[in-house]
């Protein structure tokens, strides 16, 4: 036997002894049996039809009319033709003004923006699985991945660039640069991203997120936003929805019309009415919508929809500085396909009118400071709103509207004062350039008697303009209280300064003491405070007096107080 060892009976051997040791005949000959049974199950399963390979799969590329787009085949660039067929190793290139687009075997498509390379790295279609990995080496791109009503299987996709990696799960739009992605709409989580030294995130339906330039990183969520309205309405995202979402395989609109609603109507937008004025800072959009709308977009936002009722609602804040604001809704199927849109236009009631701003140093609006010094450096606020601040006809250069404080250099060597009475007239200026009422201080520069306030004026009646603001009586007496440094009305200070610190009524946008609107406040806060200090020149020896006013949104007196300091410095 081959497996048996020979042994020696005569003086002579009866056959020729093996060469190979027993041990190693023994596992060839189990090799042998392995490899036989491995060929004969895959092919059983051949004759059922089942297989567990990868096919190698390419993508079908669309140059659009425009521009120039070269692909790179084993390392050469050639000119890109409309039909092509790109595979795993080949890359796409946009010239200026050019796109292209590719569309793979699950029905996926992706749309190269202007000056992008692209590369596929892994497409493979597989019985149990599948891969696609895209290499977004530079540009921007858009991506619909197909959701699984459109392809039976799993698709792991992923998108890599220089920066980030993407995790992209079926069911979504989204426009994706190497340092930036904003999500449209997701089936599931959203998109997973990863960055180098830090755990994967996700970035949700409704959201983007932007890597600023040479950022330290510590929290990633801190770049994380909701989706800028110009976003979803630029020319690249909007021209990438028309060409590619609506053909995408699967999502063929049925021949049967889409079902409407009980009044007849696939979309219909219940509020806000046409040509709307709009008063407050954000509007709800609401409307009904047939049978067959599974999703509603309001300007590219995924608005809230009530299957069971067939209502939708999304609010709206319109930007800044436009005074007609297009609303535009979209109702789309399972599919993602438009069935309905329909427009609304709403208006901007015109702004109010800026207050004056405020003189905390030398002196107060109205007042008449006398000074022997040759320089003195004017200092104040500006209320919210506020774009550039003017003293007299000159208009402050270091004025940052961020940090709401200005600040003005009043010199006998700059010729900007001289000796005897000098009138300075503080405005602040809006985003048109429309100055508001002045807040004036008198300084008068020598003469007889020491540093300081010569007169006092009505701070209020100096620096706002009659019916700037309501003077309504409080909507909510007793709203608005002081905590600290001693709660009620009144303190005796002898430091040189303290925090005064209250609490005010969630309904409160702004909040003012003695005429001065607190920059840092935000609307809504419960809690103020409010920095009072010898060197700010808003604490004097003797009786102070501040008036505090607590406002809502449309500028209506919620409540005021009035809180007393005598200051008694040791």
């Amino acid at each position: 036997m081959y497996l048996r060892p020979r042994h020696r009976r005569g003086a002579y051997p009866l056959a020729q002894e093996h060469s190979l040791p027993r041990w190693l005949r023994l596992l060839l000959v189990l090799g042998a049996l392995f490899f036989v049974s491995y060929l004969l199950w895959t092919l059983f399963l051949r004759l059922l039809g089942v297989s567990f390979s990868t096919e190698r799969a390419g993508a079908f590329l669309a140059v659009e009319e425009r521009g120039t787009v070269s692909i790179s085949i084993d390392g050469k660039q050639q000119h890109a033709e409309n039909g092509m067929m790109v595979f795993p190793g080949e890359s796409v290139s946009t010239g200026p003004n050019a796109h292209a687009s590719l569309q793979f075997f699950d029905g996926s498509r992706v749309r190269l923006n202007d000056g992008t390379t692209l590369a596929i790295t892994e497409s493979g279609r597989g019985s149990r699985s599948s891969r696609i990995t895209l290499d977004l080496q530079q540009g921007n791109l858009w991506v619909a991945t197909a959701g699984p009503k459109s392809y039976t299987g799993s698709v792991a996709w992923t998108v890599t660039s220089p920066t980030l990696e993407f995790s992209v799960s079926a069911g979504t739009e989204a426009e994706l640069s190497p340092t930036s992605v904003t999500v449209f709409s997701s089936d599931s989580d959203g998109i997973g991203v990863t960055l180098s030294g830090h755990d994967p995130f996700v970035i949700s339906e409704g959201q983007q997120w932007l890597l600023p330039a040479n950022a330290q990183v510590n929290d990633v969520y801190a770049y994380r936003s909701p989706i800028d309205p110009l976003a979803s309405r630029s020319a690249f995202v909007t021209d990438s929805r028309t060409l590619l979402l609506a053909a995408r395989p699967g999502t063929s609109r049925s021949s049967a019309s889409p079902s409407a609603g009980e009044n007849g109507e696939i979309l219909t937008i219940t509020a806000p009415e046409n040509r709307t004025t709009l008063t407050t800072p954000t509007i709800m959009v609401r409307g009904t919508v047939g049978a067959s709308v599974t999703r509603i977009m309001v300007n590219g936002y995924p608005a809230l929809l009530d299957t069971v009722k067939r209502t939708f609602a999304q609010e709206v804040a319109p930007p800044d500085g436009q005074v007609d604001f297009d609303i535009t809704v979209q109702a789309l199927d399972d599919g993602r396909i438009v069935l309905a849109e329909a427009h609304r236009t709403v208006k901007r009631a015109p702004p109010a009118p800026l207050a004056a701003p405020t003189i905390t140093t030398p002196a107060h609006a109205g007042d008449v400071y006398r000074t022997h010094a040759e320089e003195l450096i004017l200092r104040g606020g500006a209320p919210a709103g506020t774009q550039g601040v003017m003293v007299n006809d000159y208009k402050l250069q270091l004025f940052e509207p961020t940090k709401g404080e200005w600040s003005y250099v009043a010199s006998l060597r700059l010729r900007n004062m001289v000796e005897g009475s000098n009138v300075y007239d503080v405005f602040a200026l809006d985003a048109a350039g429309k100055k508001s009422p002045a807040a004036r201080l008198t300084i008068i520069q020598g003469g007889e008697g020491g540093d300081g306030v010569v007169s006092t004026g009505s701070s209020s009646a100096a620096s706002t303009a009659p019916g700037t603001l309501p003077s309504n009586a409080p909507l909510l007496p007793g709203s608005l209280k002081i905590e600290l440094p001693t709660a009620g009305t009144s303190h005796t200070e002898t430091g040189t300064g303290f925090l005064l610190i209250g609490a005010t009524s969630p309904q409160t946008a702004t909040i003012s003491v003695n005429d001065y609107t607190l920059q840092l406040y935000k609307p809504g806060k419960p809690v103020w405070n409010y920095i009072v200090d010898v060197a700010i020149n808003n604490l004097r020896k003797g009786k102070n007096t501040y008036k505090i006013v607590a406002r809502n949104k449309a500028g209506e007196i919620l409540d005021t107080l009035t809180y007393t300091v005598e200051y008694q410095p040791k």
